[in-house]
Order: structure tokens, then C-alpha cells, then sequence
């Protein structure tokens, strides 16, 4: 559980790491399907508020895009839950199967959305056959996901592999 305001992620810098304010962005894609992040997400998180660095892994399900989004200035709680589903939906809209967020706790592996794994937590997610998913509270905590959330996902994960 977590407010928005406490979500932090480690930012590489010339430094080494930093641990910032931010959350971390993922898209399960085809492999080689990934378009450029700076169109999918440049319009929601501008240097004013917030920038980003990306990579992409290989995984056996296919290609993940991870995102390191860092936020200069959180948005208040409305904002904030509006650009976590804009920046989700930015993702699917551009060939993402799925599409995940988390803080330090989440992990950029599929195996994540699955319930059974105990790899990290999830704490929005998004596909596009399902509605986004956020457990938020009215005093501004972040539920994880619940097992039955995650299993739709793992749900699209495990269709696709099987198609593939």
C-alpha cells in the first residue's frame, strides 16, 4: 500500500542511481513492435513534470518496454490517476498486449500479472480488453492488485503465448 506521493524508483544518473520520485511503466509487446516512447508518452509527462528513459528486454513472451518515469512535480491524486491510465492506455493503443505499473516492488517480467508467481506487485494495470485496473482509496492509497485482477491478466499473457 502506498500513496501516490510515495512512490519512488531508482533513476540512473552520472552518478550511479538516484532514488526519485516516479513509478515504473511496462508494455508486453509482439516482439519487434515497439514505437518510439517519446510519442507514446510526450505529451502526458513533459519536462515540467516529469521525463523518462526506457529499454527494452527480450523476454519468452515476447518483447517488454520498460519505463522509468520520473516525476519532478507528483500531480495531485485526480491527475495523477488520470495520466497513469492515459500513459497505460498510450501503451496498449500502440500494440502492447498488456501494460503494467509499479513502484520498486513490481518487476519488469511477465510473470508478474501472474498470481502464483510471487514476483512483485502491480499496482495499475491495463489491456485492451479490460478496463483499467487501480485499486486506489479515497485517502489516496494504492492497493496491489488483487490474485483475481491478476489472473485476467496472466489470462491475455498465457492466450498470446499459446497463439504464438
Amino acid at each position: 500500500m502506498s500513496k501516490t506521493t510515495d512512490f519512488t524508483i531508482f533513476w540512473n544518473s552520472i552518478n550511479g542511481q538516484d532514488e526519485v520520485a516516479g513509478i515504473y511503466l511496462y508494455g508486453l509487446f509482439k516482439s519487434n513492435r515497439i514505437t518510439d516512447v517519446g510519442k507514446l508518452l510526450g505529451d502526458l509527462w513533459t519536462l515540467e513534470n516529469g521525463e523518462f528513459q526506457a529499454k527494452l528486454n527480450e523476454s519468452r513472451y515476447g518483447s517488454v518496454l520498460s519505463v522509468s518515469l520520473k516525476l519532478h512535480r507528483v500531480p495531485l491524486d485526480n491527475d495523477w490517476f488520470s495520466k497513469l491510465e492515459a500513459s497505460l492506455t498510450s501503451l496498449i493503443e500502440n500494440g502492447a498486449l498488456v501494460a503494467w505499473a509499479g513502484g520498486e516492488d513490481c518487476s519488469s517480467s511477465p510473470e508478474v500479472l501472474n498470481p502464483d508467481s510471487c514476483v512483485g506487485n502491480v499496482y495499475a494495470a491495463k489491456t485492451a480488453a479490460t478496463a483499467f485496473m487501480c485499486n486506489d482509496t479515497v485517502d489516496g492509497v494504492i492497493e496491489i492488485l488483487s490474485d483475481a485482477q491478476l489472473s485476467s491478466l496472466w489470462g491475455v499473457v498465457q492466450q498470446e503465448r499459446a497463439a504464438s
